[in-house]
């Protein structure tokens, strides 16, 4: 049997979105602290009203790992004809923190307007950005989304 995610309950996704966000067990109301670990389900449309998924349950069929990096809305830099290029990223001066997440595509017969449950750990510096372990997941999505995973002879520590 393969890893599965449950919905006990059915899952409201806000107007104008097309993700439900949970962090420390709670569904939260349109965005996460992204400094601390955080999941989100994704659909694939966006709507003017608000959507839900019914409970059910749904088999990863894709799992892969993803870097975010923080868009930085800084000011406009000018190089002259003086250090261009100088220190940049060299000594970490311009180097934006990333996240680490896993991307989980989700499959349930009759169910295609659920696409996948995103878990990213937090914002950091590239050299110390980790993916959440499974239990930092679980305490994220709380009773809210089920990860069930298959009983493995020699399971690999925070892999999904």
């Amino acid at each position: 049997m393969g890893t599965r995610v449950i919905l006990p309950e059915a899952i409201t996704i806000p107007a104008r979105s097309a993700r439900a966000y949970f962090q420390d067990g709670r569904i939260t109301g349109g965005g996460v602290n992204h400094f601390a670990p955080h999941c989100q389900l994704e659909i694939n449309t966006v709507s003017d009203t608000t959507q839900t998924v019914r409970a059910g349950e749904f088999v990863i069929t894709g799992v892969s790992r993803r870097s975010h990096e923080v868009v930085e809305a800084g000011e406009v830099r000018v190089a002259t004809r003086f250090g261009i290029g100088i220190g940049i990223g060299l000594f970490g001066s311009d180097v934006g923190d990333i996240m680490q997440a896993w991307h989980m595509r989700l499959h349930a017969e009759n169910r295609p307007e659920v696409r996948a449950l995103i878990c990213g750990g937090a914002f950091d510096h590239p050299s110390r950005a980790e993916t959440p372990s499974i239990d930092e997941m679980r305490r994220a999505l709380g009773k809210h989304v089920i990860l069930e995973l298959p009983r493995q002879d020699n399971p690999q520590a925070g892999d999904p």
